[in-house]
């Protein structure tokens, strides 16, 4: 998915991260991090790479302690950024009230969507 996000424009940089070290690479536009979203220092280690982002997406662990991790520490470090987009994707169809109850929350500061898709949740984010 790293090398698609570059390949539609050529203004795009990508950084990723993986847990696991062996899929780790570098090349043009794009570097790659070892990350692991249930260790907060790693997240924010992480997460502080670059300072402005435009697109965070979270296509991680899938789990609702790995995406709280991750949202909440993006929001720490990006969250007074305006226009910068956080994507949780692949949320499991149970945990919905959770969701809902989080985008609530955030809503009096931020623009959220729970966007429900045949198998499960994606929540998004504008800063």
């Amino acid at each position: 998915s790293a090398r698609s996000f570059k390949k539609y424009s050529n203004n795009i940089e990508v950084i990723g991260g993986d847990v696991d070290r062996r899929i780790l690479f570098q090349e043009d536009r794009i570097q790659t991090f070892h990350v692991d979203q249930l260790d907060l220092n790693s997240l924010r280690n992480f997460l502080s790479i670059q300072k402005d982002m435009d697109l965070i997406i979270d296509d991680g662990l899938h789990t609702n302690h790995s995406n709280i991790n991750f949202l909440a520490t993006a929001l720490d470090i990006h969250g007074n950024e305006s226009g910068s987009w956080i994507i949780i994707e692949d949320i499991h169809i149970d945990q919905r009230i959770i969701w809902e109850n989080i985008a609530s929350y955030l809503s009096g500061k931020f623009k959220t969507w729970l966007i429900k898709t045949k198998i499960s949740i994606m929540f998004v984010l504008l800063t």
